[in-house]
């Protein structure tokens, strides 16, 4: 899917991103390489962003290629492990060969971004026949009482008009692998995933997404705006934690050996 400019959406959130966004859980990967026979040799995070799951891929794999276009994420990549290599392109552009069979592949929260038809026959002629592609996300956070009804205001208000409508389609990710000819065994998994974010946390985390992010570029004085938000968090919430579902979705599918890309 191409940003609704020329400038990656994501360029000016790399920073909150890198300090806010929630890991993935150790259980998701366990999930990922489970009943997946080897070779375990190479990988590939398309659309790595600052590498929430490349790193946690090193574990299993020798070399990890993470694909991603926007150089404010992608620039420290390859310091997080020796055995990450960076591609600095679109999942639209990559090279129609890779330089050696890929066993796997992974899209995280990061699907609803691409040509998901495209970036997903361009990542099939990568795969190894019976190579897995592994596509997952996690929503908005889930939140209860007074601060679901405090943050669904910023939402309708706020933040909303700068939300595309893509990131409101919830069967997209299903949708784009199964209709897919180049990939067969779909199936779908949720991995239970409640973290406990202080405040400052919570409201770092929507400024790390590409509709906050726009939101504040928006607005005069954006570290008043955070501030005030935050301290009406700490009301809402009572507490100095507060519970947040994260729960994932991965969609994992497996590729066919006779599926010409």
């Amino acid at each position: 899917m191409p940003p609704s400019s020329d400038k990656n959406p994501f360029d000016q959130a790399a920073e909150a991103f890198r300090r806010y966004r929630p890991p993935y859980p150790n259980t998701l990967f366990d999930r990922i390489m489970e009943d997946f026979p080897p070779p375990h040799e190479r990988a590939v995070d398309l659309g790595a962003g600052t590498g929430l799951a490349t790193l946690p891929l090193c574990t299993h794999f020798k070399e990890v290629i993470a694909v991603e276009p926007s150089e404010p994420m992608a620039e420290k990549l390859a310091e997080l492990s020796p055995r990450i290599r960076v591609l600095s392109v679109p999942a639209e552009d990559l090279p129609s060969n890779p330089l050696a069979p890929i066993d796997l592949v992974i899209v995280a929260s990061s699907l609803y971004w691409m040509d998901g038809e495209l970036a997903l026959e361009k990542v099939a002629r990568w795969l190894r026949p019976h190579g897995r592609l592994a596509v997952f996300r996690y929503g908005i956070p889930i939140l209860e009482g007074a601060l679901k009804r405090l943050i669904d205001r910023e939402y309708r208000d706020r933040w909303d008009a700068f939300r595309h409508p893509r990131l409101r389609d919830e069967g997209y990710s299903q949708r784009t692998v199964r209709s897919s000819p180049y990939y067969e065994e779909v199936r779908v998994l949720s991995v239970p995933n409640r973290i406990e974010l202080d405040p400052h946390q919570l409201v770092g985390f929507y400024s790390s997404t590409s509709y906050g992010a726009a939101y504040l570029r928006t607005v005069p004085e954006p570290q008043f705006y955070l501030e005030d938000l935050e301290r009406e968090i700490r009301e809402a919430a009572g507490s100095l934690t507060i519970p947040v579902d994260f729960n994932i979705e991965v969609v994992l599918a497996q590729r066919k050996v006779d599926g010409a890309a």
